[in-house]
């Protein structure tokens, strides 16, 4: 997670589906 994504994680307090996790790296995989 680079700088910019990070900044808006911690302001924006929202929460993020398996998929856009994935997305940005914070897992490695998602499963069923």
């Amino acid at each position: 997670v680079g700088p910019k994504k990070a900044r808006e994680m911690w302001f924006l307090c929202r929460f993020y589906d398996a998929a856009e996790a994935e997305k940005m790296g914070l897992v490695n995989a998602v499963v069923p």
